[in-house]
């Protein structure tokens, strides 16, 4: 399940660890750098469509960072994956 319901008739038991990468085209050589969020913030994303888990999740790991959805480039968002 991606992020957490707010129905309290709901009660989480974490099962297994997940996590979201961000896919970008290859960079010549092994030693390819990270990107930072600066540069993240400027590089132009797809994404998934609003309501989903998924953008819930990034929405709030922009969030802990201080970056709204709003500031990134998104180019469109896909209604599935």
């Amino acid at each position: 399940m991606e992020g957490r319901s707010k129905s309290r008739d709901l009660h989480y038991e974490p099962f297994l660890e997940d996590e979201l990468v961000v896919v970008r085209r290859a960079q010549p050589g092994p030693d390819a750098p990270s990107l930072t969020l600066a540069e993240l913030v400027q590089l132009p994303l797809v994404l998934r469509e609003r309501g989903s888990g998924t953008l819930k999740v990034i929405e709030h790991a922009l969030r802990i960072r201080q970056v709204k959805l709003a500031e990134l480039n998104v180019l469109f968002q896909l209604e599935s994956t």
